[in-house]
This record gives structure tokens, sequence and C-alpha cells, in this order.
């Protein structure tokens, strides 16, 4: 809104005529018209503390909401450790049921904290290698299943996503564990299994895409509808095993062994221009 025009301050000499009685109205309205000001100036000061405190308020909050967080997330990476550390020990307890706890708890644990999945990932696969069947117990004398703690470290291994371009690889190699079971769409995608034992193992839709085989042993192994995509199959013994349906596109399967060609194909297996079969300067035993 357009303000008036403005008014000059009488001059004395105005100030001399006027008449007594307005000199004193005009003394007093001035009086006023200055005490407004000083009100107006006050007032003026005060919002501009009032403003200020609250804008310190403000910035104190965010500090105390931004330390909380901190605090926060220091005492939950402290809570994981302590957790990781606990379940960690009690996977060399003596009690089988007590290392198959550990095993949960650790995959818990990864999945509460995605930065330590891997870690426990690599952890878990050493239990498996360390726990496994030695390689100087024979065929004959193998238990007739795995034990326990092997089985739920193989399974909790396989619940958790691999991914193959941008996960280090997990290293299964030369593990032994014969008449294996893991659940349908199991997902070992890029494991290190070269050499492995998992004759007779169930293997139904398991997703071994991109994985290392070679030499492994899967005589009489279940792969039916298993994801075989580009993994590395060289020298692997396959007597028996059923790979009805099972993807082979762009897999390496040269010097198989045990098994020929033809006898994969009539197995309705899915191939295409880069599935490699032929022969391969494969070893005289499976490591």
């Amino acid at each position: 809104m357009a303000s008036g025009p403005r008014v000059s301050p009488p001059s004395q000499q105005d100030l001399d005529g006027l008449e007594a009685d307005k000199r004193i109205d005009l003394y007093w309205s001035q009086k006023e018209d200055r005490r407004q000001s000083r009100h107006q100036w006050i007032n003026s000061v005060v919002l501009v503390i009032s403003a200020f405190l609250a804008s310190g308020g403000l910035v104190a909050t965010a500090v105390t909401i931004r330390g909380d967080r901190q605090q926060f997330q220091l005492s939950r990476e402290g809570l994981v450790a302590e957790r990781y550390g606990r379940a960690a020990e009690q996977l060399s307890s003596s009690r089988r049921e007590v290392r198959i706890a550990a095993i949960y708890a650790l995959e818990k644990v990864a999945a509460d904290s995605p930065r330590d999945a891997i870690t426990i990932r690599d952890l878990l696969g050493a239990y498996v290698r360390e726990h496994d069947p030695s390689l100087k117990v024979e065929d004959g004398q193998l238990p007739p299943e795995p034990e326990t703690d092997v089985s739920a470290a193989l399974a909790v291994l396989s619940r958790r996503p691999q991914d193959p371009d941008k996960s280090p690889q997990l290293d299964l190699h030369q593990v032994r564990v014969p008449h294996l079971h893991l659940p349908s769409k199991a997902e070992l995608s890029n494991a290190n299994l070269g050499g492995a034992d998992l004759g007779t193992a169930s293997l139904r839709e398991i997703d071994l895409s991109k994985a290392f085989l070679k030499n492994a042993n899967l005589h009489d192994a279940d792969l039916s509808g298993a994801n075989l995509r580009k993994s590395d199959m060289r020298c692997t013994y396959l007597e028996k095993a059923i790979l009805a349906r099972a993807d082979l596109r762009g897999a390496d399967v040269r010097g198989v062994r045990n098994v020929s060609k033809e006898q994969i194909i009539q197995q309705h297996v899915i191939m295409d221009a880069q599935t490699k079969f032929g022969p391969y300067p494969c070893p005289k035993d499976h490591a």
C-alpha cells in the first residue's frame, strides 16, 4: 500500500505562532510519536533476537539429532560385532547343536548387516571345507547323509544370492558332501566347486551359473532343471547324472567323464552355439 506524503516537522516560527493549548497538544503528540517509534524499534530488536535464538535452536536440534543417529549407528555396529563374535566363537563348540545355532545366527547377522555378508559367507564356506569328510575316508565308509551342521551351512550359503559380476567367488573347492540335498532353486552361482564330491546329491533347479565345476564328482546327482549357464564343467564326472531340462547355454562341458555328448543331449538339455563339447586333457583322477 502506498504511503502518504511525508510531513515535515513544524519550524520554531510555526510553533511560536500557535496558541498555547495547540502547542501543548503538539508537544504530547510528538512525544507519543517518539514513544511509538521507540516501541517499534524495541519490537524489531526483540523479533531479530527471537529469530536468531530460534535458528540457533534449530541448529542445536539438528546437531543433537545427527549426534543421536551417529550414536545409534555406533551402538548398532557394536551390537552386530558382538553377535558376530559370539556366533563365530560358538562354531568351535564340541556340541553340534550349538554349532548349528551359530550358523543360523550368522545368517541373521548377514541379513541385518549387508556389509558383513561376504565375510560371513566366506567363514561358512571355510567351515564346510573344514568339517566335511576327509579325503582319507573311503567311499564305503562315508555316512549315508551329510552331517547336519555341514548341511545347515550349505543351506545358508545357498540362500544368499550371489552376484557373479560383483561378489568374489564363494570357495567350496574340493568339499566332500555326497548325498547332499539342497532345496529347489538354491543359489550357488559363481561358486568354486572345483574337484568337489557331490555324488548322488539332490540339486534340482539349483543355480550354478558361472560356477567352476572342473573335475567335480557329480555322479548320480539330480541336476534336473539346473541353471548351468556359462559354468565350467570340464572333466566333470557325470555318470548317471540327471540333466533333464538343465540349462547348458554357454557351458564348457569338454572332457566330461563317463557320459557321452549324445547321452547328455538325449536328456533334452538346453544348449546354444556357445555350449562347448569335445575332448579335453583331463587328469586321471578327480581331485
